[in-house]
């Protein structure tokens, strides 16, 4: 007969093996809206010449989640000024001090309404592909965004963005954010699916998301 506390110490096991079990991977979790960014500390502003209107380029700080104080919100605030924003558990010294080249990677694409009640018009963010081509044309490949900071092209309804999750500085090219992020627009918005707002490809490791969503 067993024991009442190997009983117990039995049932613990399975209680924990049961919940690992249920315990969904990372890549089954439908990502929440890759260009959400509560509080977001705007670092820079340009504007790319499409004819006579323009395609916005915003550079954004993603301030933690505990930056709701208004202590954190100073200090983020403060970091922008200095250039010292780090992601969360970044060391200096360590590898989160390399830039990491993330040009050419594979990204699984992700739909969902977290943007808005409809998707983008077609033709705008046909437009914010023309105008990454005319930006490629003029000889700048690529860009580099900051751990903690989205950049998103804006024109009329429709945005694109990259969004670094990392803890170190990310290289991506012009094409590949048009390519991607037009894929995951193809993917994710009519006529294939008609009511999502927002198409999102993100790798298997999580460290970076791209994609199109309604503005």
């Amino acid at each position: 007969m067993v024991s009442p506390v190997i009983r117990c110490i039995l049932l613990a096991g399975l209680a924990v093996l049961g919940a690992a079990l249920k315990t969904p991977r990372a890549s089954d979790v439908q990502p929440s809206a890759g260009d959400n960014c509560p509080g977001a500390l705007v670092v820079a502003e340009a504007d790319l010449p499409l004819g006579d209107r323009s395609v916005q380029i915003v550079t954004s700080f993603c301030p933690k989640p505990d930056s709701a104080s208004e202590l954190s919100a100073t200090n983020d605030r403060l970091c922008i000024f200095f250039g010292l924003c780090q992601a969360s558990g970044s060391k200096s010294g360590g590898p989160c001090d390399h830039l990491r080249n993330v040009s050419g990677h594979t990204c699984t694409n992700y739909c969902n309404t977290l943007a808005g009640d409809l998707p983008p018009i077609a033709e705008d963010c046909q437009a914010i592909e023309d105008a990454i081509s005319i930006f490629v044309n003029a000889g700048v490949s690529g860009f580099v965004v900051k751990p903690s900071h989205i950049m998103t092209l804006t024109f009329g309804t429709c945005k694109f963005f990259f969004r670094n999750m990392d803890c170190m500085d990310l290289e991506y090219t012009w094409n590949d954010l048009s390519a991607a992020a037009s894929g995951a627009a193809a993917a994710c918005f009519p006529p294939v699916m008609p009511i999502n707002s927002e198409g999102l490809c993100r790798p298997r490791d999580g460290t970076w998301w791209v994609g199109a969503a309604h503005s």
